[in-house]
C-alpha cells in the first residue's frame, strides 16, 4: 500500500508542475476574429484546398503541400507547441512551382505540435489547421 501511495503522489506532483499552455496570448483578439476564421476553414474544406504534410525523417524535412499555391502565394504558418508556448514559431509561407514548402525538421523539438496555417491566392484567403507529432 505504502508503495502505492507513494506512486501516486509522486504522478500527481509532476502533473502538477507540468507547464500546459493551451491558450495564445492573443486570446482574446483572436476571439473577436474567431468567425472570419471559420469561414476561411469552411471555404477550404469546401474547395478541397486542406493542407496536406508530410514528415520525412530520412530527408530530416516536413513537407506542406498546399494545393493550387505557387511562388506568388503568400502566407504564414504558426506552429503552436501546447507543452510550452516560449518555443511556438511563426514562419513565412514560402511555396515552389509545385505548391510545395518544405522546412528543415531540426528547428522543431520532439512532441506535439499543431500548425494553424494562412495563405492567400488568386485573392482568396485560406485557412487550415493540422497536429503533427514530431519524432526526431
Amino acid at each position: 500500500f505504502v508503495i502505492f501511495a507513494a506512486f501516486i503522489f509522486v504522478n500527481v506532483f509532476i502533473m502538477m508542475n507540468s507547464k500546459t499552455d493551451l491558450v495564445s496570448a492573443t486570446y482574446y483578439k483572436e476571439e473577436i476574429e474567431f468567425q472570419t476564421q471559420i469561414d476561411k476553414r469552411n471555404r477550404t474544406l469546401e474547395k478541397g484546398k486542406s493542407l496536406q504534410y508530410n514528415i520525412n525523417k530520412s530527408l530530416g524535412n516536413i513537407e506542406l503541400i498546399f494545393p493550387g499555391a505557387s511562388p506568388a502565394t503568400t502566407g504564414s504558418l504558426h506552429f503552436f507547441r501546447p507543452a510550452n508556448a516560449a518555443e511556438d514559431k511563426v514562419i513565412n509561407l514560402n511555396c515552389d512551382n509545385s505548391g510545395k514548402s518544405i522546412l528543415p525538421i531540426s528547428q522543431f523539438g520532439k512532441g506535439s505540435w499543431i500548425l494553424k496555417a494562412t495563405w492567400k491566392d488568386d485573392n482568396q484567403e485560406w485557412y487550415d489547421e493540422v497536429k503533427l507529432n514530431i519524432e526526431q
